[in-house]
């Protein structure tokens, strides 16, 4: 974990993504929980794959089932957290 977030430290601050939001988990988080919860959700989306927003419906559901499975921490906003769910201005996903 903490060379994932150091990586993703270096990508959001050269400008290639903006963070959106973070937790930190108030409970671990086992490697083998978060890679099921991953392939549970790309199995679930083969059907909805044509659609041009699927990875914001994908990001959106993954972050909040394992912010559940990490106990339900509070959320940290990140700079682009008013564009989540959003794009070419469009809400596709309503996470609120």
């Amino acid at each position: 974990m903490v060379n994932f977030y150091a990586r993703l430290a270096v990508a959001t601050k050269d400008g290639r993504y903006e963070l959106v939001q973070e937790f930190t988990p108030s409970k671990p988080l086992r490697v083998i929980d978060v890679a099921a919860l991953a392939s549970t959700i790309t199995h679930i989306a083969r059907d909805f794959s044509l659609f041009c927003h699927m990875c914001h419906w994908w990001s959106a559901l993954f972050f909040a089932t394992a912010r559940r499975m990490a106990g339900d921490p509070p959320i940290h906003q990140g700079p682009a957290f008013d564009k989540r769910g959003r794009g070419f201005g469009v809400r596709f996903v309503d996470d609120e």
